[in-house]
Order: structure tokens, then sequence, then C-alpha cells
């Protein structure tokens, strides 16, 4: 990982936490799983951005900063990131943008009702508590924000991939959105995406089953490490032939969620 951005803010106590070198040391702005969610996000909610004129946006969970580049070279956002990996953010790729080092259960103030936007993008199933985090994070989202949510879908997918990125579960949009409404959000608009991935990520949960000695190192650089060249490009194209939106099944889900505008 190259070290590109030191300025790391730090509103929370530093602590020592581990939460996917693997996955940060693999992932880049040309990866094709990278690049597919980020166009399912333009297809899924592009008229919401374009309704929000320089908007105050936040990336919780943001890593190395993918999608605080991608959204700056989309819709030209500042995008304030911030994560407890302090490692990803020091290796930051997002060098316009802000990021710190927060733990958003402390609800600091200054940044109470701030965000028009607020992304939430392979976060929550890491999180043994969601209900207490989503909570969190309607702190900090203004009464006319949206929450862009992304979160593997479909418990039968899980493997022990998911196992070794620390996921704790996959979901429905069923089960997503009774998660959303219980917090007090509104569901706005939604997706499965990467049903071709579908067969792709069979057979991953199908050859780690069979090899299981590897260890979880292994198993993130294997289940996850992009292919080279024309294969990387052969799989970014998928994305143009996903059918979004789609109600029914995929390899993950997208969904955006209004602020309850009635909340205390």
């Amino acid at each position: 990982m190259t070290f590109t951005n030191p300025q790391v803010q730090f509103r929370s106590q530093p602590a020592e936490v581990s939460m996917g070198d693997d996955y940060y040391d693999l992932a880049n702005l040309e990866h094709f799983w990278i690049k597919h969610r980020f166009n399912i996000l333009g297809r899924l909610c592009s008229k919401c951005a374009s309704d929000k004129a320089n908007p105050k946006v936040a990336d919780i969970g943001c890593g190395h900063g993918l999608l605080q580049c991608q959204l700056e070279q989309r819709y030209g956002w500042h995008v304030e990131g911030f994560d407890l990996n302090i490692e990803a953010l020091r290796n930051s790729v997002a060098i316009n943008h802000s990021v710190s080092f927060y733990d958003i259960n402390e609800c600091h103030a200054d940044l109470a009702s701030l965000y028009d936007f607020i992304f939430l993008f392979d976060v929550i199933e890491h999180l043994p508590d969601e209900s207490r985090f989503l909570q969190s994070v309607k702190y900090h989202l203004n009464r006319s924000g949206l929450l862009v949510v992304n979160v593997p879908a479909n418990q039968w997918l899980y493997s022990r991939y998911d196992s070794a990125a620390g996921h704790y579960r996959r979901y429905t949009w069923r089960t997503l959105r009774q998660l959303l409404q219980r917090e007090g959000f509104t569901p706005i608009s939604y997706s499965y995406w990467g049903l071709t991935y579908i067969p792709l990520i069979m057979a991953r949960k199908i050859m780690l089953a069979l090899r299981p000695l590897m260890s979880d190192s292994d198993i993130i650089t294997a289940g996850f490490k992009s292919p080279s060249g024309l294969a990387n490009q052969v799989f970014s194209s998928l994305s143009y032939i996903d059918p979004i939106p789609n109600r029914f099944v995929g390899s993950s889900l997208m969904a955006v969620f209004a602020a309850d505008p009635n909340r205390d």
C-alpha cells in the first residue's frame, strides 16, 4: 500500500483495530467490483445526487478513500471520510478530501444533523450491533438528508470468505428495509446487483469449503484479488448488463433511505 495521505484528523482517541487490511491492499479504483459498485450507484440514484447543490457529504467507513475519489470525479463533491482503521486512513488515495479517525457513536455536537448525504458502503454487515450504529448515523444526517447503503446480499451466499472478511450477515431487501425502518429511516429506492457474479461466488464458496486449512488472509486474496488486464476489463463490463432496478436477486444490494423529518 502506498503512503499518500498522512494528514489524518483524530476526532476520537486512537485505538488499535483490525478491519480488513488485506482487502485494502487488493481494492483499487480499477478493480472491476469497485467500478461496478459505483456504476450501480450512478444508475440507481443519479437524480438524487443532482437535486442537491454543493451538498455536505460523508462516507462513513471510508477505508482508503476509493468512494470519496469516485464521488469527486463524478459529481465534483468534497466528501468527508470517517473510519476507525488508522492505516487505511493514512494511506487514503482521497488526497483532496478530509479523512478522520472518528467513532461516530461519540456523536460530536459540531457534526449533528450536518450532512445531506451519508454513504455506508459495505459497513453494517461488519457490525454486531447495527441498531446503535444506525442511530448514530441518523444523528449526523440532516432532516432532508439521504442515506445510501450497500451490503452483501442473500444469506445463502454466505461462505468462509464472508467470515474472513468480518461479515456477520448478508441481507435481503426485506431484512435491510425492516432494519432501517425500525431505526427511523424511510426507503426511497433499492436494487439488487451483481447478478452475474452469483456463479462465481458459488464457485468460491465450494472452493473454500474444500480447502479448510486456508488462512483468512489467503481467503481474502483468493476471493477478491482482481484478475489482470483483459479479464478485469471483461468483469468490469458486466456492470453495463446488470439489470437495474433488480427486485429479485443479486450478490449485493444497494438502497437509498430518507431521514425521518419528524424525528426528535
